[in-house]
């Protein structure tokens, strides 16, 4: 029987980073604040459109409690690029932000890049994530 390949270090840290970013969309449209923060470093800093810097943790819920409060529609992240060095990893991905419910608002589209450092544990958290709006390509 022919060995499996083993997947290189390159494409199991892009996996978790998929998971990773997939467990964001996924809490967003839940509207679950906690498991967000959960994913961000201690000292994290999220840059989002229209929006003031959020540096630290409590900054990161008070923006996202704020912004989850008035968005009423659904998220989609697609990665388009994972590198990584040490215990880092830097993504570029697409989102879509589209409404919950049928609409004429049409969808916002634009681009995340996030930069994630390895934790002794193994884990990844977030600790620099830049969004902007405007055309993913």
């Amino acid at each position: 029987m022919p060995e499996m390949a083993r997947p290189t270090p390159a494409t199991e840290i892009g996996d978790q980073v998929a998971q990773l970013r997939q467990i964001w969309a996924d809490a967003f449209n839940r509207r679950d604040v906690d498991t967000i923060v959960d994913l961000y470093a201690e000292d994290a800093v999220l840059l989002l459109p229209d929006s003031p810097a959020a540096i630290g943790l409590d900054a990161i819920r008070d923006l996202l409690k704020e912004k989850l409060v008035t968005e009423a529609r659904h998220l989609r992240i697609a990665g388009k690029q994972v590198e990584y060095t040490g215990p880092l990893a830097v993504e570029i991905a697409a989102y879509t932000l589209s409404p919950a419910a049928p609409s004429a608002s049409p969808a916002e589209v634009g681009r995340v890049v996030t930069t994630w450092r390895r934790k002794p544990t193994g884990e990844f958290q977030i600790t620099i994530s830049v969004w902007s709006s405007g055309p993913s390509d």
